[in-house]
């Protein structure tokens, strides 16, 4: 029962376009989506749904290493999305971040990035930093930049 409302939370937020959802015992439900953030107060799962979840989604030595370190990152495939996830404890119980990564990988010329960025990727040697704030799109910076160097070389 519970992994079904979480898989069909999921296939909503994709939906809807959310980039992140944060879940905690007993409060409302928090979603990112275009930076700014939404609460949803009809959605509460509580500290038992939450021990239950983290015990479907984090297994054997994650799990271990949760119980000691009170925090631990994963990823994990759900309802056809890719998720890049961090559980972790508070006083109140288990909670979990969720980022909803994108299905396909953008072109780099999509992602409103300086042109030379492109010109980068086609150097023979070097390095490339990128940083930024979280949410800011390194992640998918760097696929796009690893996808045009395969497509290139």
């Amino acid at each position: 029962m519970l992994e079904k409302q979480f898989k069909e939370l999921i296939a909503m937020a994709m939906r809807e376009g959310y980039s992140d959802i944060h879940i905690s015992g007993g409060s409302p439900l928090v979603f990112r989506k275009n930076g700014r953030i939404q609460f949803d107060h009809r959605l509460r799962w509580t500290n038992e749904d939450m021990d239950n979840l983290i015990a479907w989604l984090v297994k054997g030595e994650l799990l271990n290493r949760l119980r000691t370190r009170l925090s631990v990152d994963f990823a994990r495939t759900v309802s056809n999305a890719r998720l890049r996830m961090n559980a972790f404890v508070t006083i109140r119980g288990f909670s979990l971040a969720i980022r909803l990564l994108p299905g396909t990988v953008p072109r780099l010329n999509n992602l409103n990035i300086h042109p030379t960025i492109q010109q980068y990727c086609h150097n023979e040697a070097g390095l490339i930093l990128v940083c930024g704030p979280t949410g800011s799109g390194k992640s998918t910076t760097i696929a796009a930049m690893v996808e045009e160097i395969n497509e290139t070389r």
